[in-house]
């Protein structure tokens, strides 16, 4: 997901959250209007005294504050929170592009020392799949890029060409190094 989406969908939630909650809001300032009209004839109705409504008010907004305060505070809790989950997924997404993107730049110079046109092809293959696919696929093309490499190299030692497995090998390293450090030859 680009930056762009998830800025996107973020502000539409947003929206759509602050579309709700201003009407829930409306919802209770029209109860509370309602409650304070009719309150006085509620409470004469009941036998309760006139004066002792004025008391009612000022106790329920004593713990309206109160509340009100506290579920704030509350908020402003969750909302880190929150703010912390989204910024660890951002950092994963980075994370992950950072990957792509050197598993691309590894099998980039693999591509450059490859002297087979069949081994070239191959390799750009599997470049395009590194920068395709979902970033949990890198382990696999990682698998094959070994694979590949190994036939790379035996392949110029067949033909004799120590040059060409001397740079072949260095680059063949790479992405073996890449994918320990990254945690991907786990499995492999």
């Amino acid at each position: 997901m680009a930056t762009t989406d998830l800025t996107a969908d973020t502000s539409s939630s947003s929206n759509r959250a602050g579309i709700y909650f201003a009407l829930l809001q409306l919802v209770f300032t029209l109860g509370w209007t309602t409650y304070v009209i009719y309150l006085p004839k509620l409470a004469q109705q009941v036998g309760i005294a006139p004066s002792a409504v004025i008391f009612i008010l000022m106790m329920d907004q004593a713990i309206f504050a109160i509340t009100d305060t506290a579920m704030g505070v509350a908020a402003d809790r969750v909302a880190a929170m929150v703010g912390r989950e989204r910024d660890r997924k951002a950092a994963s997404e980075m994370t992950q592009q950072y990957l792509t993107g050197e598993m691309s730049m590894r099998l980039a110079q693999l591509q450059a020392v490859a002297i087979d046109q069949g081994f070239a092809c191959a390799i750009t293959y599997l470049r395009r799949e590194a920068e395709t696919s979902r970033p949990s696929a890198l382990g696999e093309v990682l698998a094959r890029t070994l694979e590949l490499t190994d036939g790379l190299c035996w392949d110029s030692l067949s033909r004799g060409d120590t040059t060409a497995f001397d740079s072949q090998a260095a680059s063949a390293a790479e992405p073996r190094e890449f994918g320990g450090c990254a945690g991907m030859l786990e499995d492999h």
